[in-house]
C-alpha cells in the first residue's frame, strides 16, 4: 500500500437545507485542494448524512437544497483523483432524519430512549433496518449512486440500532423465526429473550451483508461499516461476526489513549485486513465543532495509530456555510507529515504474549434481569466483562508486556499465546468452553475472574462452565457486598506490601475445590458484623467511615489448578477491573506466575510508555514501537530505556537501528544470555528494527 494511505481525512457534512445560507458557499474543488495540501493519501466524501440529504443529483430520496443544479459528489471525485488521493465514499444507515419525516412507520419503535449521545439523541431520526419498504430504497439509493460514480472503497455509516425495537416489522420477523413475541423485560436466564437478542444481532448482520454485497456488486474494492460501537453493550445489536462484511476494521473514537490502544488491538485481530483504521475527530470532541485539541493530542494519537500499525483519518467538520479553515488543515498537515516518514516499515504480525479475551455474548449484566429495556434506568447499568477486559489490557500495557485483544475467531489457535485472560466472561458457548478447556489440557496459562461461565447462550448455568479445569465448583453467591482478598502466597504478600489485604465492593460467589490438587492462593476476609452494612441505631460496624477487615476465613478467593499439561488460576474479584493499586499490582503478579520465562519482549520503564512488536519474518525483522505518551502533554522525555528483546525466541540478533535516520543501538547480552539494549532518550515516539540471522 502507498504509504501516504495511512493518512486520511473525513469532512463530516451532517448540514440541514432549511436556510438559504447553509452550505451556500461549499466549492467540492476547493475543499479537494485543501485536502491534498495537507499531505492526505485518502478522503472520504459524503454521498448521504444523517439528514438524510444526498449530495449527488439523485431521484431517490431528498438532494440538499443548496446544491440546486450541480453535482457536488462528481466535482469532488474529479478534484481528488486529479491529486492523485484514494477516494471513500460515505453513506449513513438507519440514521436518516428525511426518512423518518417522510415515512413515519419506518421507524425505530418506541424511540431510542434519552441518553448521553450528542444532545441526548433528539436530533437524530432513526429507522428500521427490518422494515422492506425502508431496504428497497436503501437499494434503489445505492444503486443510483454507485451506477454513477466509482469509489476506492465504501464505508457505511450507523449500522447498528441504539435500543431494541419493537415496530410491527421486528415484531412480525421474531414472531415468524421462534413463534414467540418480543419478550417486555431483559433476563439472560429466560431463553426467549436469548432467542430475541442473538435475532437482534442475525438481523444487523444481515442487513450489513446485504449492504456490502450490494456495493461489492458495482466493483467497489473496499468496503467497511462504522465498528466503533462493537464494544458497546448489547443494545447496538452489533456482533462481532459483522466483521466478516468489512474489508477492514475501523471506526470513530472520542475516548482516552486507554480506548486507543484497547480498541486498535482489538481491531488487529478481527480484521479481514489490515492496516485498520482509527478515526478520530480534530476538535475535542464530536460535538464541538471549534475547540481544536492541542497538537501534542493530535501527534500522539497520530504515533499511537502507528503503534498498532494503523491508519490515521482525521474528522472535520464543515463550517454550516460550506467553508473550511485553511490553517486547521495546515496544522493537520504537520501531523501527518510526522508520521509519514516511519509508514514504509508497517505491518507484519503482531507479537502477542498475554491475549485478554473478548466475548460478544458477555456484553450484558445480569443485574438488567427483570427490567424493562424501555425503562431510561437501564442506560445506567454498566458492562462488568468489558470494563475488565480494558482494565486487564490497561495494566499489561503499562507492563510493557506484548498484549493482545482476541475474540472467537482466535479459537483455533490460543496454543500462539502464553497466558490467555478471561475476565468475567459471563455468558460462554460450548465451543468456547471446549477450547479454552483443551486450551489448558494442552499446556496453556489460563486466568479466569468472577462469573466467568456463569451463562450459557440461552441461560443461567447450573454450575461454573469451565469448572473442569478450574478444578473447582461454584456454591452460591455471597452475602453483603464489602469483602477482602487476603493473599495466602508469601510471594504474593511480599508484592502487596505494606497494604495486606485487598479491598472488594461488589457481590461476589461462594467456590469450593472439585479437585485434590487445587492450590489456595488467596482467602476472603470479612469485616465486622458481615453482612450487615450497620446504621447510627446498631452496632453491626467498626469505623463510621468504612467496613475494615475484621475475620479472617478459609474460604478461597483465588486458586490454581494444574489440568493436563497447563494451569488455571481462578480469582473471584475481577482484580484487573479495579481501579486500586494492590488490585492492579496483585493481577501483574498472578499474570507473571502464569508466565514464569517472562514475556518476549520488555521495556523497563515508566508505566505510560507503550511498547508493541511487529514480527515481519519475511525481512528476518521485527519492528518495535515505543511511545511516551503521558497523561499531561505533551510529554517530558524519559531517558535510558533498557530493552529485553526476544527472550525465549531461539533468534541471533544481530542490528537494532532507530528509525528513520537508520542509526545503529548497540546489542549487550546479559549473565543469564538474555539480548538487551538501552534507548537513551524517548521525546515522543521511536520506531526501532531488530534483525536476525
Amino acid at each position: 500500500m502507498n504509504p501516504s494511505r495511512y493518512n486520511r481525512l473525513l469532512l463530516d457534512m451532517h448540514i440541514p437545507d432549511w436556510d438559504a445560507e447553509f452550505l451556500s458557499l461549499y466549492d467540492p474543488a476547493k475543499v479537494a485542494a485543501t485536502q491534498a495540501a495537507a499531505r492526505a493519501g485518502s478522503v472520504m466524501v459524503y454521498c448521504q448524512s444523517h439528514l438524510g440529504l444526498c449530495y449527488w443529483p439523485t431521484a431517490v430520496g431528498r438532494r440538499h437544497a443548496a446544491m440546486g443544479d450541480r453535482d457536488w459528489l462528481g466535482e469532488a471525485l474529479a478534484a481528488l483523483r486529479r491529486a492523485n488521493v484514494e477516494v471513500f465514499g460515505y453513506y449513513s444507515v438507519i440514521f436518516n432524519n428525511a426518512a423518518y419525516v417522510d415515512h413515519p412507520d419506518w421507524r425505530i419503535e418506541p424511540p431510542p430512549p434519552v441518553s448521553g449521545w450528542a444532545f441526548h439523541g433528539k436530533r437524530y431520526g432513526q429507522v428500521c433496518p427490518n422494515n422492506p419498504e425502508y431496504r428497497k430504497f436503501v437499494e434503489a439509493q445505492l444503486c443510483d449512486l454507485f451506477g454513477r460514480y466509482r469509489f476506492d472503497g465504501f464505508f457505511f455509516d450507523m449500522t447498528f440500532w441504539r435500543s431494541v425495537c419493537e415496530c410491527p416489522s421486528c415484531q412480525a420477523r421474531f414472531l415468524a423465526d421462534t413463534g414467540h413475541r418480543i419478550p417486555a423485560a431483559v433476563d439472560w436466564a429466560d431463553p426467549v429473550w436469548c432467542a430475541f437478542q442473538s435475532a437482534r444481532e442475525r438481523w444487523l448482520l444481515e442487513f450489513a451483508a446485504f449492504l456490502t454485497t450490494t456495493a461489492k456488486g458495482f466493483g467497489i474494492a473496499s468496503v467497511y461499516h462504522n465498528f466503533a460501537v462493537s464494544l458497546f453493550n448489547w443494545k447496538h445489536g452489533m456482533s462481532f461476526d459483522l466483521a466478516e462484511q468489512n474489508d477492514f476494521l475501523g471506526g470513530d473514537f472520542y475516548g482516552d489513549s486507554d480506548e486507543q490502544f484497547f480498541i486498535s488491538r482489538f481491531m488487529l485481530n478481527l480484521s479481514k485486513t489490515r492496516p485498520i483504521e482509527f478515526m478520530t475527530s480534530r476538535c475535542v470532541h464530536l460535538t464541538d465543532h471549534v475547540s481544536i485539541k492541542p497538537t501534542a493530542q493530535l501527534e500522539a494519537q497520530a504515533h499511537a495509530a502507528l503503534t498498532c500499525a494503523a491508519a490515521f483519518r482525521l474528522i472535520d467538520a464543515i463550517d454550516p456555510r460550506g467553508t473550511v479553515c485553511d490553517e486547521v488543515y495546515a496544522l493537520l498537515g504537520s501531523v501527518f507529515e510526522k508520521i509519514e516518514a516511519f509508514q514504509p516499515y508497517l505491518g507484519g504480525e503482531p507479537v502477542e504474549d498475554v491475549a485478554v479475551y473478548v466475548s460478544d455474548y458477555s456484553k450484558m449484566n445480569p443485574a438488567e434481569n427483570g427490567n424493562t429495556f424501555k425503562d431510561p434506568a437501564t442506560l445506567g447499568y454498566s458492562c462488568p466483562h468489558l470494563q475488565a477486559a480494558k482494565g486487564a489490557v490497561r495494566r499489561l500495557r503499562e507492563a510493557r508486556i506484548p498484549v493482545g485483544v482476541i475474540t472467537r475467531k482466535q479459537l483455533p489457535s490460543l496454543d500462539r499465546y502464553k497466558v490467555v485472560v478471561l475476565p468475567e466472561v459471563f455468558r460462554m458457548s460450548a465451543e468456547e468452553v471446549a477450547a479454552f478447556t483443551a486450551y489448558v489440557a494442552g499446556g496453556g496459562s489460563l486466568y479466569v475472574s468472577g462469573m466467568t461461565g456463569s451463562y450459557t447462550l440461552e441461560g443461567r448455568s447450573p454450575d461454573m462452565l469451565l469448572g473442569a479445569c478450574l478444578g473447582l465448583q461454584a456454591v452460591g453467591p455471597l452475602p453483603g457486598t464489602t469483602f477482602y482478598v487476603r493473599p495466602a502466597d508469601p510471594a504474593w504478600r511480599e508484592a502487596l506490601r505494606p497494604q495486606t489485604v485487598i479491598y472488594c465492593h461488589e457481590s461476589l460467589q461462594q467456590i469450593a475445590a472439585r479437585s485434590s490438587d487445587v492450590e489456595t492462593l488467596a482467602t476472603l476476609s470479612l469485616p465486622y458484623a458481615h453482612p450487615h452494612e450497620g446504621t447510627a441505631d446498631d452496632r453491626s460496624w467498626s469505623s463510621i467511615h468504612s467496613s475494615p477487615p475484621h475475620e479472617d476465613t478459609n474460604l478461597p478467593t483465588a486458586t490454581e489448578h494444574r489440568f493436563g499439561a497447563g494451569r488455571a488460576i481462578y480469582s473471584v474479584v475481577p482484580l484487573e477491573r479495579s481501579d486500586h493499586h494492590a488490585a492492579g499490582n496483585s493481577f501483574r503478579w498472578l499474570i507473571d506466575r502464569l508466565m514464569p520465562d517472562g514475556p518476549s519482549f520488555r521495556a523497563l520503564t515508566y508505566d505510560h510508555v507503550w511498547l508493541t512488536v511487529f514480527h515481519q519474518p519475511e525481512e528476518r525483522r521485527f519492528i518495535l514501537h515505543l511511545l511516551n505518551y503521558p497523561a499531561d502533554l505533551p510529554p517530558v522525555p524519559v531517558r535510558d530505556i533498557r530493552l529485553e528483546l526476544g527472550r525465549g525466541l531461539g533468534l541471533h540478533f544481530d542490528k537494532l537501528l532507530r528509525l528513520p535516520e537508520s542509526r545503529e543501538l548497540p546489542l549487550s547480552t546479559s549473565a543469564n544470555g538474555q539480548c538487551e539494549a538501552v534507548v537513551d532518550e524517548l521525546r515522543d515516539y521511536a520506531m526501532l528494527v531488530l534483525g536476525y540471522r
